[in-house]
């Protein structure tokens, strides 16, 4: 995993720790994000889900995927679980 790589982890890990409560925009910022569309682009990258997806995943799901994040390269965190969602 390259520097860049990390760092994003790193920052969606923490913006889904405030997932729950707070706005999207805000929380985009907070991470270090300067565009609501690029915090989008990012979160998608490594989940494999928008920001708003994945706030209506069940709380068993979210966790996986919270999992995964740690585990996996970004861009194929989610990449075998995003087929079985429906």
């Amino acid at each position: 995993m390259s520097v860049r790589e990390y760092q994003r982890t790193i920052r969606l890990a923490e913006a889904i720790e405030h997932m729950p409560a707070g706005k999207i925009d805000a929380i985009a910022l907070q991470v270090g994000y300067r565009s609501k569309k690029n915090f989008y682009h990012a979160f998608q990258q490594v989940t494999g889900l928008t920001p708003t997806a994945f706030r209506r995943l069940p709380h068993e799901r979210s966790a996986k995927v919270i999992e995964s994040i740690g585990r996996m390269p970004p861009r194929k965190a989610i990449a075998a679980d995003h087929g079985r969602r429906k």
